[in-house]
């Protein structure tokens, strides 16, 4: 059985690929998303990929997104499909930050603009429940869910149903070194990058003067983002965008959210059952 954790991004998924599934007994975590070797693998034992970008990228819009979901079921149709989220405000603001740290050039209200919808992302474009529907439709089966949330309070729950469905013994949370991976950046830090990236190279901008990554620079850890991420860490931290922004994107998604929890409580009973099946 082949089991694929597409993210999304930002739910998690580094701390799970780099501290849980490795140590997770009974499975085997596949640290290669090399296609040829994904071909070869053995159907009689659990083989668990984790890459969020399976699912498309953070900037990708929401067609984007489902038309990777759609070629990845159209590979690998027999796969079980772990989907993650988080709240909307939270995991937009994460989008925006990795964007910028990819080399992005936008201010936050040209990357979203939630009132007039006039941004680079669209509101449609954070539709978490059209991405379950999606996954449904393309493996006709029922995705496992979980939150941010849930995975930062109560892992051993979340691993422990996980683990219902794919088998084998999640390590407990106790055993695991705390940390925080690919932390965001603050309002000060995520100014500067920006302002730093309209003069270098990226796949988001390709008209910059200098490459946005150097392998001298990455190898001393002076390339900007490292400088920004790891160096400006201790400045006051500050919001992006204000605190009212944030309750009022999570009050537009509400409904949204609520799908996504009400998947997740029945998930014991419903993960990875085929979507015509009876409940």
């Amino acid at each position: 059985m082949l089991v694929l954790h597409i993210g999304i991004q930002k739910t998690g998924t580094t701390f799970l690929q780099k501290a849980v599934f490795p140590h997770w007994r009974g499975i085997r975590y596949l640290r290669t998303d090399n296609l040829e070797k994904l071909l070869r693998i053995d159907d009689r034992q659990v083989n668990l990929l984790s890459r969020e970008g399976l699912s498309g990228r953070n900037w990708d819009g929401q067609a984007a997104r489902i038309r990777c979901i759609v070629r990845l079921a159209e590979l690998f149709p027999e796969a079980r499909i772990i989907l993650s989220f988080r709240r909307h405000a939270g995991y937009i603001l994460s989008s925006y930050n990795h964007y910028i740290q990819r080399g992005g050039t936008l201010s936050f209200d040209e990357y979203f603009d939630p009132v007039n919808n006039q941004g680079l992302m669209k509101t449609e474009d954070f539709l978490f429940f059209d991405k379950v529907k999606a996954v449904e439709s393309a493996f006709g089966r029922r995705p496992f869910i979980y939150t941010l949330e849930e995975f930062r309070d109560g892992m051993d729950a979340m691993l422990g149903d996980l683990a219902v469905h794919i088998g084998g013994q999640p390590p407990k949370a106790s055993e695991l070194r705390a940390g925080k991976e690919n932390p965001s950046l603050g309002r000060l830090p995520l100014k500067m990058l920006r302002r730093i990236n309209r003069h270098t190279r990226s796949e988001l901008n390709k008209d910059g003067r200098w490459p946005l990554k150097h392998w001298r620079l990455q190898r001393l850890g002076l390339d900007p983002r490292t400088i920004c991420q790891s160096w400006l860490r201790f400045l006051p931290r500050h919001g992006v965008v204000p605190d009212q922004l944030i309750a009022w994107i999570n009050d537009h998604y509400a409904q949204d959210w609520q799908q996504v929890l009400d998947y997740q409580a029945a998930r014991k009973t419903m993960a990875f059952t085929a979507v015509d099946a009876d409940t």
